[in-house]
C-alpha cells in the first residue's frame, strides 16, 4: 500500500510525529514537530501544538536520558 502526501503540508508532519512517538522514537517526533513549525504560520494552532509538543518532549528526553517516550502515553491521537 503506497500512500502520497503533500510535504508541504504541516498537518503531514504532525501526523507523522505522533507517528513516531507511537514507535517510540522521541528525536524523529521531534524533528516532524520542528517541520511543522517551519511550514505553518506562527498563529495556526497545529504550530502551537508543535512547539508544547517540542517542549515536552525535549524534557522527557532530558530526564529519561536515552531519547525514548516509549514507556509514557503522553500523547492522544486525533
Amino acid at each position: 500500500l503506497s500512500i502520497k502526501v503533500d510535504p508541504s503540508r504541516p498537518k503531514t508532519y504532525l501526523k507523522l510525529g505522533y507517528a513516531w512517538i507511537n514507535k517510540g522514537d522521541t528525536q524523529k517526533a521531534i524533528e516532524c514537530f520542528n517541520k511543522v513549525v517551519e511550514l505553518a504560520p506562527a498563529d495556526d494552532p497545529d504550530a502551537a501544538l508543535a512547539r508544547e509538543l517540542i517542549k515536552h518532549l525535549s524534557e522527557i528526553k532530558w530526564i529519561n536520558g536515552a531519547g525514548s517516550a516509549n514507556d509514557l502515553d503522553l500523547i492522544g491521537q486525533e
